[in-house]
C-alpha cells in the first residue's frame, strides 16, 4: 500500500494569525490541478467572548483571477464556544477551477485563525511539487 503521503498534498491555507475586529484574514491561493478534492483544515484557537469567525472556500479559472464562492463551502457565525476546535471543510476541485482559496473574516473582537489545505485523490494529471516544509516517514 502507498504511503499516505503520495497521494495527498498539504498547502497553507492562512497562515496562523490573531485576527482584530473586522480583520480579514490573508489567504494563499492553492494550485489544485492534479487532484480532485480539497480538504480544509481550518484552526479556530483563542477568542474574545465576543468574536463572531467566518471563512468561505473560493475558486478561480486562473491564478490570481477572480474568485467565487464554493457552493455550501464554509463555516459561519463561530462563536467563542467554538473556540479551541478544528472544522473540516471537504469538497470537489472544479477541474476548470483549480486555483483555491479560504478567505475569512472576524468580526467584533479578536480571535486566533490558522488554515491547511489537504489536496488529495490525484486524477492523474501532473501533480504540482510538494509543499511540506518537512516531511518525515518512518
Amino acid at each position: 500500500m502507498d504511503k499516505l503521503i503520495r497521494n495527498v498534498k498539504p498547502v497553507v491555507g492562512i497562515n496562523p494569525i490573531y485576527a482584530t475586529t473586522g480583520h480579514a484574514t490573508t489567504a494563499t491561493e492553492v494550485n489544485a490541478t492534479g487532484y480532485s478534492r480539497a480538504m480544509w483544515v481550518v484552526s479556530i484557537g483563542a477568542m474574545d467572548a465576543a468574536a463572531i469567525v467566518e471563512v468561505e472556500v473560493q475558486e478561480s479559472t486562473t491564478t490570481s483571477g477572480t474568485f467565487a464562492d464554493v457552493t455550501s463551502a464554509a463555516l459561519t457565525d463561530v462563536t467563542s464556544a467554538g473556540a479551541n476546535k478544528v472544522y473540516l471543510i471537504d469538497h470537489a476541485v472544479t477541474p476548470t477551477k483549480p486555483y483555491l482559496k479560504i478567505a475569512g473574516t472576524c468580526g467584533t473582537a479578536r480571535a486566533t485563525v490558522a488554515a491547511v489545505c489537504v489536496l488529495y485523490e490525484p486524477n492523474g494529471l501532473a501533480r504540482p511539487t510538494h509543499s511540506a516544509g518537512q516531511v518525515i516517514s518512518v
